[in-house]
């Protein structure tokens, strides 16, 4: 696990901002200390926003945002304490329920957008279909994850056989590359390697891999541990009312956000105007979750169901 630096993120004042999106009014006095851990990328860049636009100020906090460079990792950092609030991805929460682990989503991040996650082929090669990957090599950024889990349902159910696909592990920024030089007959590429390889030429998509999940999919959301939640009802309540107030907010300022983006994840300009966003969830509903959790316990990527009313908390 690779630890960057923990930084306190400065925040201005941003009240035209904050009244339109209903940022919650908090009483003067010393703000909240709160430790939050997030990732510099489109999905879970909800905390960067509310930092910079000054929501979490106005909301009575005091951030501090460390940045671990997977969900799992923060997650972990989650679960000891290290930090209060962090996201992570739905598998995450479900295998640490079925070990007893007390680890809860407080809130939604990232949703699925179709146009964001696509399987990509070579342009000129011989595969159209999810029928012709039979005995085929294709890329996932991790085999025990999403990409791969809902890849191998995108193939059962367009005509295809998963068990006759072998899947290995790819760096994303390398998935392009891999397939136009043969090494891969196809990769499940994301955003924003997605558009970059799009503009390079010679690729083309044959499906969308999350859509077995539905199109409300949660791609992240905001997990704690369940006893500091259980201890703070007060700090969860008023976290959940900002992020989901950065979320309305991040849905309808995309030009906004993606300066805030860009200086974080260190994405250029260009790569951003051509890049499909990523929606954040105004609300957590179970329906987000569950159908993962079905194809995870199908697939053996989970030992057992999970009724994912139990890893949400209820705030």
């Amino acid at each position: 696990m690779v630890r960057t630096r923990a930084f306190v993120l400065r925040t201005g004042a941003a009240a035209a901002a904050a009244a339109a999106c209903r940022i919650p009014a908090f009483a003067q006095g010393t703000a909240t200390p709160l430790k939050v851990g997030a990732y510099p990328t489109d999905t879970f860049c909800e905390a960067y926003y509310a930092a910079d636009k000054g929501f979490y100020k106005d909301a009575g906090f005091n951030v501090e945002i460390t940045s671990l460079g997977s969900g799992t990792a923060l997650a972990a950092a989650a679960l000891s304490g290290a930090l209060d609030v962090a996201v992570t991805n739905g598998l995450a929460v479900a295998s640490a329920q079925l070990r007893n682990v007390p680890l809860v989503f407080v809130a939604s991040a990232g949703l699925y957008n179709p146009a964001g996650t696509q399987l990509l082929v070579a342009e000129s090669g011989p595969i159209r279909s999810a029928k012709d990957l039979s005995g085929k090599i294709v890329a996932v950024s991790s085999v025990k994850g999403a990409e791969a889990l809902g890849l191998q349902a995108w193939i059962d159910q367009n005509g295809g056989d998963s068990s006759q696909v072998k899947l290995t592990e790819i760096a994303p920024s390398e998935m392009p590359a891999a397939t136009l030089r043969g090494t891969i007959a196809a990769g499940v590429v994301t955003e924003p390697n997605l558009s970059a390889a799009r503009a390079g030429g010679g690729l083309r998509s044959i499906g969308a891999p999350f859509d077995p999940f539905g199109s409300r999919f949660l791609l992240g959301g905001w997990c704690a541990n369940a006893t500091w939640v259980k201890n703070n009802p007060a700090v969860v309540k008023r976290f959940v009312d900002v992020t989901y107030a950065t979320a309305k907010w991040a849905n309808a300022h995309h030009d906004e956000s993606a300066a805030i983006l860009a200086k974080y994840a260190k994405l250029s300009p260009d790569v951003l105007r051509t890049m499909v966003r990523c929606p954040y969830g105004e609300s957590l509903v179970p329906a987000m979750l569950q159908p993962i959790y079905d194809l995870a316990v199908k697939y053996k990527m989970l030992d057992r169901s999970v009724d994912a009313n139990t890893v949400i908390a209820k705030v």
